[in-house]
């Protein structure tokens, strides 16, 4: 036997039938609290509940179950835009919202700047083949690496593919296949990094977060929690574990762990932009 600790399963929780420890949770003014909540909120929002009823024979929508629980079912559901501009999102139902994230964070202009509809209507008028290279391909990757600093650029569709990318080329040059995520942490929607840790009488292991992942696919990954620089997984210290959002402190950071043999991924979440790297010593 022993302590069980389970690192990075915060992230998704998946909805069990019949379990009965949130129901016991909830007190009297608890539920009286989250009935009233859901009342008001689906009438200020029913044209978007409907709309998600209504497509939900077909349209195969995560953020119609996401957060599911029983007791809050009815607010499951996600808000329609209809129309964006500058900070403001307006909905089916006419209500209006400040866009706190910047859609998701790639809106670093507003919702539809006039410079981008009018950039992207003059390139509608001259086509959008695919296939052939963009004549705009070389001018935006000399621009990403002047910002950034970095020597040369790729483009993706995807944060998901990025992260992809940066893993196998971490692989190619290291040599090695083990790669550590931290807890909690959002690196995309494929296999190798929707994990989650558990450590048990001095055991560590890695395990899928969803039904559907094969637990082989993750036999080279090793889950950490953040914020704990003496963090082990059990069977070897980390050596070094950094978090970094400069390209300037980055470079300085892969040269030091060059130096060290340490293995090194640096990738881009969707989110924000993180560096990992940890000894591979394992």
């Amino acid at each position: 036997s022993g302590d069980e600790s389970e690192i990075g399963g915060g992230r998704i929780r998946v909805y069990k039938p019949g379990a009965q420890a949130g129901e016991k949770a909830l007190t009297e003014e608890k539920r009286a609290f989250i009935n009233d909540l859901v009342a008001r909120y689906c009438e200020k929002n029913a044209r978007s509940k409907a709309f998600t009823q209504e497509h939900r024979p077909h349209l195969a929508d995560p953020r119609a179950a996401s957060g599911f629980r029983a007791d809050w079912k009815e607010l499951v559901f996600p808000i329609v835009s209809d129309r964006s501009k500058g900070s403001r999102i307006w909905d089916i139902d006419g209500n209006e919202y400040i866009d706190l994230v910047n859609g998701m964070g790639q809106t670093a202009f507003g919702h539809a700047p006039d410079f981008v509809v009018e950039a992207i209507r003059a390139q509608t008028d001259r086509g959008f083949a695919i296939g052939p290279q963009t004549p705009l391909a070389g001018e935006v990757a000399d621009l990403i690496s002047e910002l950034t600093g970095h020597s040369r650029v790729t483009f993706c569709n995807t944060g998901s593919e990025a992260v992809m990318a940066a893993m196998r080329v971490a692989r190619t040059v290291t040599g090695r296949d083990r790669i550590v995520v931290f807890g909690n942490d959002y690196h995309g929607q494929f296999d190798e990094v929707l994990v989650k840790g558990r450590s048990r009488a001095g055991q560590h292991r890695t395990l899928p977060i969803a039904a559907g992942i094969p637990a082989d696919s993750l036999s080279n990954i090793t889950v950490l929690p953040m914020a704990r620089p003496r963090a082990s997984t059990g069977s070897a210290p980390m050596r070094t574990s950094l978090r970094l959002s400069s390209s300037s402190r980055c470079r300085a950071a892969i040269r030091s762990c060059s130096r060290s043999n340490s293995c090194v991924r640096c990738a881009r979440s969707q989110r924000n932009a993180i560096s990992h790297w940890c000894s591979t010593r394992w």
